[in-house]
């Protein structure tokens, strides 16, 4: 495996309210297998944590020069995934707090997307790395949330200010437990004062049920495959159009 053969793309999110562009949640690709045996592979040679940061960094030189060939009001935002064991690693956190500081921007815009069902409980050293990342103008999503699974401890670990709620809640709120759930966890977003994004949004209906119970945004096939760096701009372009 090399650097050569990994693409940063970038899934569209969506505002439901008004179908712009609302900002990108990062994928890494490997050009020559399946994203599985990527990620086997990736986690088995060690490189994970590299392929990572670099995204990272792809990704905040992309968002400040998108923010300002499109301002917007709430501006782009990009949502990273970033494992727990990365930011308890202080030569990754390191890093990454220096890749944050020179890439302009929007505070909060750029989102490190964490777990919340694999916090770390009582780390006071992850706790000074968030903090200190926060401190820097970094945003904090948790991911795969559910209402199902939402502990309130772990929630207060994290700085968040975005929930992705799970796929899995879009996919069965379709029948009246699903959609309970999925308006439950829409509502403790509204509540916190945090955004939604809604994700595995892939059909129409989809859509028009979290456009009726007031979810911020989403992400799926209905809005298209993810883009290479290079067909962001275009995309942009014609959802302002």
């Amino acid at each position: 495996m090399n650097d050569g053969e990994i693409e940063v793309q970038y899934q569209p999110v969506m505002r439901v309210g008004d179908g712009a562009v609302g900002g990108f949640d990062v994928l890494l690709v490997w050009q020559r297998n399946e994203p599985s045996e990527f990620a086997a592979q990736a986690e088995a040679s060690g490189m994970i944590g590299t392929l990572v940061l670099s995204a990272l960094k792809q990704a905040a030189s992309d968002l400040g020069r998108w923010q300002r060939a499109f301002p917007a009001a709430p501006p782009l935002f990009v949502t990273v995934n970033v494992a727990w064991r990365h930011i308890a690693d202080a030569a990754f956190a390191q890093k990454l707090a220096i890749a944050m500081k020179s890439d302009g921007f929007a505070e909060r815009s750029l989102k490190l997307k964490l777990t919340e069902s694999a916090a770390p409980a009582g780390n006071e050293r992850v706790q000074a790395v968030l903090k200190n990342l926060q401190d820097l103008g970094v945003g904090f999503a948790i991911g795969d949330f559910s209402m199902l699974n939402a502990s309130r401890a772990h929630l207060a670990r994290v700085p968040f200010d975005t929930i992705v709620i799970d796929k899995a809640i879009v996919e069965t709120a379709r029948n009246s437990l699903g959609a309970a759930i999925l308006n439950s966890s829409v509502g403790l977003a509204r509540e916190l004062r945090v955004a939604a994004i809604a994700d595995g949004v892939d059909a129409k209906s989809d859509l028009l049920r979290l456009k009726e119970i007031g979810c911020q945004y989403a992400q799926g096939a209905l809005f298209g495959m993810p883009l290479r760096g290079s067909e962001v701009d275009g995309y942009i372009f014609t959802r302002m159009s």
